[in-house]
């Protein structure tokens, strides 16, 4: 409070606490489930507790929210002395931590951790591999929404007949213009903490900055453009475009029913493919559908026959631009492989 008790200024929302507190990652309904031999829980991916303290901060709504935490998963080891209740007692927290480890009693010379233990009791929501992805950042962006609002969606504006073969300032009369982040292709080469890493990752490729969408009665047309020239429509996986036309999550592969682009047969013919689940994740499956399309520096048009969206289309659908993947079929690589527009597993929506 700053300016009166009764205008709360700022609410801390936060993913976990301690191992020491034995507040983690699943408490919720004031009470820490029990952990597994990993000190893991069933529920350590769900967001329960982050999710309690958005409804609440929500619910006050103050002028600020102070989300923690991000990037902590630097795990910093303790060794126990002798004198238990002194050796916490360094620690600001104290004397709120009990004399535990994740529940469980701390004795002299144990090894105990102040902050980031494991999964459970870290308070980062970056994307893991192996673990919970990117469900943490979603549930961030999702509750960020419910609390600042946001911006009215994408209008489709008036219908365009796009000529695949003419000029690209067609597209300057498009309305729907979706961005993306500049600059997100990077190559990476960064040594780890102790013996992790280094993490390397040279899949960027094609840096997508700016998506449009056109149609009229016949057609959609899909616009992509480039932070720089577009590298050549031979590369693997080169600017594919995933559909999902249905805007259901349970048809086709994580709810893509198209992919464009992933056979690429010449400089003016491209393929879309249905998607398809497996057990191992997706592929494309049946007979390719032959599409045209035209490339120039950095831009990319593609025209797409309503005809195979089906009868279910109902004035919108989503679609996601990524190039470069490493994995087709595997959603994870979605995460750090190539550049995406949107990022990671979102989608653009197109309504009219």
């Amino acid at each position: 409070w700053h300016e009166s008790p009764d205008k709360a200024e700022m609410v801390p929302v936060a993913v976990a606490q301690h191992p020491l507190s034995n507040i983690g990652r699943s408490f919720h309904n004031f009470h820490q489930p029990k952990t597994d031999e990993y000190d893991l829980t069933p529920f350590t991916g769900q967001g329960l507790f982050f999710q309690e303290q958005w409804d609440h901060a929500i619910k006050v709504d103050p002028e600020f929210v102070f989300v923690t935490g991000w990037n902590e998963w630097s795990a910093g080891k303790q060794v126990m002395g002798e004198d238990i209740s002194k050796d916490l007692q360094r620690w600001n927290f104290y004397p709120g931590a009990h004399l535990g480890k994740a529940g469980k009693e701390l004795r002299p010379g144990d090894n105990y951790f102040i902050d980031q233990y494991n999964q459970e009791y870290s308070r980062d929501i970056e994307p893991m591999k192996g673990g919970h992805t990117d469900n943490y950042y979603y549930q961030l962006m999702a509750n960020i929404r419910r609390y600042k609002g946001v911006s009215e969606p994408v209008k489709a504006g008036e219908q365009n007949t796009i000529d695949i073969r003419g000029s690209f300032s067609q597209w300057d009369e498009v309305s729907a213009i979706y961005y993306d982040h500049i600059g997100d292709t990077e190559h990476r080469n960064s040594p780890g903490d102790s013996q992790a890493g280094p993490y390397i990752n040279i899949t960027g490729r094609n840096d997508i900055v700016e998506c449009r969408v056109a149609y009229d009665h016949e057609h959609y047309y899909f616009y992509a453009k480039t932070n720089e020239d577009l590298t050549p429509g031979t590369d693997p996986n080169w600017m594919l475009l995933f559909i999902d036309t249905d805007q259901s999550k349970s048809t086709g592969w994580e709810g893509y029913d198209f992919v464009v682009n992933l056979e690429v047969i010449d400089d003016q013919h491209t393929t879309m493919q249905k998607m398809t689940s497996t057990k191992r994740g997706g592929k494309a499956a049946g007979r390719p559908i032959t599409l045209s399309y035209r490339k120039e520096g950095n831009e990319l048009m593609i025209a797409l026959p309503r005809q195979y969206f089906g009868d279910e289309y109902v004035g919108g659908f989503d679609f996601h631009w990524a190039d470069n993947l490493q994995k087709i079929g595997d959603i994870t690589d979605f995460f750090h492989s190539g550049d995406h527009a949107p990022d990671r597993r979102a989608n653009y929506r197109f309504t009219y």
